[in-house]
């Protein structure tokens, strides 16, 4: 294989990566809207006018950039890039308020996430790789693609299994109170 191609096949993973949790985030966001909606209000950023209308575009916006990404389209990388950099912005200033108890609001479907420095990074992360899609790179090969794309799906797969982990409780004892 081409060593440039390896570069391009990292980026396409990425964005196959980013784009089921953008989809799985849109889904959540619109099938708990009243959730999504509160969450949004907590972060205390939008005139309460705005707040309502955000909840209903923003899940849309998410929905249409993950398309726009399977596809490899130049203007969902940049409204992906956005999309990231506003998320960890709205954490970071909530966090510099002192506001630590906040929903994250990244999937009203699943269990509460705070928001917190590592949730800032890892959009700031996901924003540096959305970004690096629009670096001139080679295009794929069919059968590469669709090796880069499992492997994007994986990676998705295993941070979510991750962050289920990571969430769940310990068992206890028989018998413990």
């Amino acid at each position: 294989m081409d060593a440039a191609l390896i570069p391009a096949s990292i980026i396409v993973a990425a964005h196959i990566a980013i784009a089921l949790m953008l989809l799985v985030a849109g889904i959540g966001k619109l099938r708990r809207r009243n959730d999504w909606e509160g969450a949004l209000s907590a972060y205390r950023l939008l005139p309460d006018m705005l707040v309502g209308p955000v909840a209903v575009a923003l899940p849309v916006i998410e929905l249409v950039v993950a398309a726009g990404l399977v596809a490899g389209l130049v203007p969902a990388m940049l409204a992906g890039t956005a999309l990231m950099l506003l998320f960890a912005a709205a954490m970071a200033i909530n966090l510099l308020r002192g506001r630590r108890d906040l929903d994250c609001g990244c999937d009203p479907s699943a269990k509460p996430k705070p928001i917190g420095w590592m949730l800032v990074l890892r959009n700031l992360a996901l924003a540096a790789l959305l970004a690096a899609g629009l670096l001139t790179l080679p295009p794929l090969p069919a059968e590469l693609w669709f090796t880069a794309a499992f492997a994007g799906v994986v990676a998705y797969l295993l941070t979510s299994i991750l962050t289920l982990l990571r969430g769940m409780s310990p068992p206890r004892p028989h018998g413990a109170r």
